[in-house]
């Protein structure tokens, strides 16, 4: 086994799971990511969304991206709704951003880049209150 490299850090907010994302990952630290994750799960209330900033180089080694891949498909059956993901480092973006891209589509879990914190938020925030309404049970008029 090899020594994490990349860090998570996840907090929760409400019923979003705020992550502050450092790299290049391995697959120790997404493991690492998914044990936070999973136990912050918990204390959510569905639906929920994940604010993740992306701070340095967020590449990932080929077997963290396949583990990352699993643990998205894990989070969206645990009711994630939609991820926004903020870069910090604008330069980052434009590496991993088609990868990123890639990634979600294939999972059908809505996503939206960012190079600011607060318009992340306000954009998932907006997804978030639309799936709670729409999960809200209609009431019927007799």
């Amino acid at each position: 086994m090899f020594e994490s490299h990349g860090r998570f850090i996840v907090c929760r907010q409400g019923n979003i799971l705020k992550v502050d994302a450092t790299g290049p990952f391995n697959h120790e630290a997404v493991e690492n990511y998914q044990e936070d994750v999973v136990d912050a799960i918990k204390y959510l209330d569905e639906p929920w969304g994940q604010l993740i900033l992306m701070h340095e180089n967020c590449l990932y080694t080929p077997q963290a991206a396949q583990a990352m891949y699993h643990f998205a498909k894990l989070r969206r059956e645990l009711g994630l709704v939609a991820i926004a993901l903020v870069f910090i480092d604008k330069n980052a973006m434009l590496i991993v951003q088609d990868k990123i891209s890639d990634f979600y589509q294939g999972l059908k879990i809505p996503y939206q880049f960012f190079y600011n914190r607060e318009e992340g938020t306000h954009w998932l925030k907006n997804k978030l209150l639309s799936a709670s309404q729409s999960q809200q049970p209609t009431s019927m008029h007799l």
